[in-house]
C-alpha cells in the first residue's frame, strides 16, 4: 500500500511539472480589457490619443456612431489591456477626458480575458 501511494504521488507530481512546463513555452495570460466610451469628433481624437498615453503605453481606438437620446454623435472607444492594479489609472484618464470633452458621463466596462500573445517566438514554440 506504501508502494502505490509513492506511485500515486510520483504520478501527481509528473502531471503537475508538465502543466509548468507547458505554460512557460508561450505567453498565454489572462488580463483585464478596459473600455472607456466617449464622444470621438475629428477635433477630439489628437486630444484622446495624448491623454491616453499619459496612462497607458498601448490603447486602440475605434471611432464610430452613436447614438443618444435619438440624435447621433460621433464616438470613440478606447481599449486597454491591464491588470486589475491599473483600474484606477484607467478611471483617472476616463474622468480627464470627461473634463476636456466636457461630458457629463463617460462609460468605463472591464472583463476578465484571456489573452495570448502572438509573437516570432510563441509561434515557434505553442503547442495548443
Amino acid at each position: 500500500m506504501n508502494q502505490e501511494s509513492s506511485l500515486t504521488r510520483k504520478l501527481s507530481q509528473a502531471q503537475v511539472d508538465h502543466a509548468a512546463a507547458k505554460a512557460s513555452r508561450h505567453t498565454d495570460t489572462q488580463s483585464i480589457l478596459y473600455r472607456i466610451y466617449t464622444e470621438g469628433s475629428d477635433a477630439l481624437r489628437d486630444r484622446l490619443r495624448i491623454y491616453t498615453s499619459r496612462y497607458f503605453d498601448g490603447a486602440t481606438f475605434t471611432f464610430g456612431v452613436g447614438l443618444y437620446k435619438g440624435e447621433t454623435e460621433e464616438s470613440a472607444t478606447i481599449e486597454i489591456f491591464a491588470t486589475a492594479r491599473d483600474r484606477q489609472r484607467v478611471f483617472d484618464l476616463a474622468g480627464d477626458i470627461r473634463v476636456v470633452n466636457s461630458q457629463k458621463v463617460i462609460i468605463v466596462t472591464w472583463q476578465l480575458v484571456s489573452r495570448f500573445d502572438i509573437t516570432e517566438e510563441s509561434i515557434n514554440r505553442a503547442t495548443f
